[in-house]
C-alpha cells in the first residue's frame, strides 16, 4: 500500500455521511476537475471519530495536474460552475429547511436523501485543499521572490470583502448586542428563540447538538475581540490578481463546507425521521442506499459492526465500508511516528511573533465543548484544524497553530482577518503541544518552539 498522509480529523462521522464524503473524490471530482483520487481512506473508531488518509503519490499528481488547470481556461469555468451550483444548493436548503416532516410521504423523504446524495458540494471545497492551491501560492511566492517580506504582503492581498455564510447570524447578534440592554425580558425570548430557529442547526453537525438559547445569549453577553487587518499595499497587478485568486478559493470552501453542513443536517433528520416511522435505530449507522430499503431489511448485524468502527474507501469509484479483519491493512497504513521534538515547522498564513500558553481543541475528543468552554483570551490555539464553529476562539487567540491546512484554508483566512500570527500545515502540532505549554509561534519564519520552565528559571 502507498504511503498515506493523514490531512483531517473530526467526529460524529457516520456512515452515512462517510460514503457521501468520500464519493466525491472519484469520479464526480474527475467530472469537474480531470482528477481522480482511487486510494484515499477513512478511518472511523467506535466513537465516530474520523481522519482521512491521502496516498502521498496521489496528491503529489494531483498538485501537477492542478498547476496546469489553474492556469488554463478551465479556472473560469471552474467559478462560473460553483456559482450556479452554490445557488441552487441556498436554494433547496432554504426548501428543505421549511419543511413541515409530518406531511411527508416515506417515498419522498427517501427521494430528498438522495437528491442531496447526489448533490453534494464537497467535490467543490475538495479542489481547495492545500495540495491543490499549492501551485498558485508558489507562483505567487516566485512573483515576490525580491521582496523585503513576502509573508506580509500575502496576508494583505489574500484577505477579501465577499459575503460569507455566517454574515446574517453575526450581524443579527452585533445588532442584538447593542439594543440587549434594554430590551423586555420578552423581547429577548423572542430574539433568542429566533436565532435558535434560524441558525440554531448549525450546532447539529458533526454529532453535536443544535445551538440553543444559552449559546446565544452567551454569544450576545460576549465582546468581541478588536482586530484590524492589513489590507492596503502596493504591489503589481500580477501579484494582486493572484492575491484574489487565493481569497476567492478560500470564499468558495466556506460556502461550501456551509453548504455541505446544511446538507448534513438535512440527510440526518431524513434517516431519524424514518427511523421514527419504521421504528429502526441506528438508522445513523448506514448509507443512503441502505437507509431507503431500511423498511424491510433487517441491517441489525451491519450496524453492529459499524459500530466498533470501520474504514470508508472507494472500489471502482463508489463508496465502500469495510469492517472486522477486512479493515486492518488500512489501520495499519493510518499508523504514525509522532516526532519527539520541542520545535517543528510548519506553513506561513499570517506573520508575527508571540509567546503564550497554548491550549488544545480537537473536534474527535469527546471533551469538546470543555476545551472551548476553558478557553481563555491570550491563550494560543492548536488544533488539526479551525472551523466556522471555533471562530471566536480565533479572535480571542494570541495565535493559532493548525496541523493541516493551505493558503485558503478556513485558519489562514480568518487570522489574516484578525492579523494574529498563524503556522498552518505542521502536521503534528496537537500530538506534540499539550495543553498549557509556553509556546513560541514565529509566524514571520514558520517556526514553532515549546519553551521549558526550567530553562527560563535557571536563565
Amino acid at each position: 500500500m502507498d504511503k498515506h498522509r493523514r490531512m483531517w480529523e473530526a467526529k460524529g462521522h457516520r456512515p452515512y455521511w462517510a460514503a457521501i464524503h468520500i464519493q466525491m473524490l472519484g469520479p464526480k471530482f474527475k467530472e469537474l476537475t480531470g482528477f481522480e483520487y482511487t486510494k484515499t481512506f477513512f478511518t472511523i473508531d467506535e466513537h465516530g471519530h474520523a481522519a482521512s488518509y491521502f496516498s502521498e503519490a496521489e496528491m503529489a499528481a494531483s498538485t501537477r495536474h492542478f498547476a496546469k488547470q489553474w492556469f488554463s481556461d478551465w479556472r473560469n469555468k471552474f467559478f462560473d460552475f460553483t456559482e450556479a451550483f452554490y445557488a441552487e444548493a441556498d436554494k433547496r436548503r432554504k426548501e428543505v429547511f421549511s419543511l413541515d416532516w409530518k406531511q411527508l410521504s416515506d417515498d419522498e423523504i427517501i427521494a430528498m436523501m438522495q437528491e442531496i446524495e447526489a448533490k453534494s458540494p464537497f467535490r467543490y471545497i475538495f479542489i481547495t485543499n492545500p495540495q491543490h492551491v499549492e501551485p498558485i501560492e508558489t507562483r505567487l511566492r516566485e512573483l515576490l521572490a525580491d521582496h523585503d517580506d513576502p509573508n506580509k504582503v500575502i496576508s494583505a492581498i489574500t484577505t477579501c470583502d465577499l459575503p460569507l455564510p455566517f454574515d446574517d447570524e453575526l450581524n443579527e447578534i452585533a445588532e442584538l448586542r447593542k439594543q440587549w440592554a434594554s430590551m423586555s425580558e420578552k423581547e429577548r425570548i423572542d430574539a433568542l428563540q429566533h436565532l435558535v430557529t434560524t441558525y440554531g442547526w448549525f450546532g447539529g453537525i458533526e454529532g453535536e447538538a443544535p445551538y440553543d438559547e444559552a449559546h446565544y445569549e452567551q454569544e450576545i453577553l460576549n465582546q468581541p475581540e478588536e482586530h484590524t487587518a492589513i489590507t492596503s499595499i502596493d504591489v503589481p497587478d500580477e501579484v494582486r490578481e493572484l492575491g484574489q485568486f487565493i481569497a476567492r478559493l478560500g470564499n468558495i470552501r466556506f460556502w461550501g463546507r456551509y453548504h455541505g453542513m446544511s446538507m448534513r443536517y438535512c440527510i440526518r433528520l431524513c434517516l431519524e425521521e424514518l427511523g421514527r416511522r419504521w421504528n429502526r435505530k441506528d438508522m445513523l449507522y448506514l448509507t443512503v442506499p441502505e437507509a431507503a430499503s431500511a423498511k424491510t431489511t433487517d441491517y441489525t448485524d451491519l450496524i453492529a459492526a459499524r459500530k466498533q468502527g470501520y474504514i470508508a474507501k472507494l472500489e471502482h469509484g463508489k463508496p465502500a465500508l469495510i469492517t472486522g479483519k477486512d479493515a486492518q491493512p488500512y489501520l495499519d497504513a493510518a499508523q504514525e511516528e509522532i516526532p519527539d521534538t520541542d520545535q517543528f515547522t510548519g506553513k506561513i498564513a499570517n506573520p508575527g511573533k508571540v509567546r503564550g500558553r497554548a491550549r488544545i481543541i480537537s473536534f474527535a475528543s469527546d471533551d469538546y465543548h470543555k476545551q472551548v468552554a476553558a478557553f481563555k483570551k491570550g491563550e494560543i490555539l492548536v488544533t488539526g484544524m479551525t472551523r466556522p464553529q471555533i471562530a471566536h476562539l480565533c479572535h480571542k487567540s494570541s495565535a493559532i497553530i493548525t496541523d493541516e491546512g493551505g493558503v485558503t484554508s478556513h485558519a489562514a483566512i480568518i487570522s489574516r482577518e484578525c492579523n494574529v500570527p498563524c503556522v498552518i500545515g505542521t502536521h503534528f502540532a496537537t500530538k506534540i503541544i499539550k495543553t498549557g505549554d509556553l509556546v513560541e509561534v514565529d509566524a514571520t519564519n514558520g517556526v514553532v518552539r515549546i519553551i521549558k520552565e526550567d530553562s527560563l528559571s535557571s536563565a
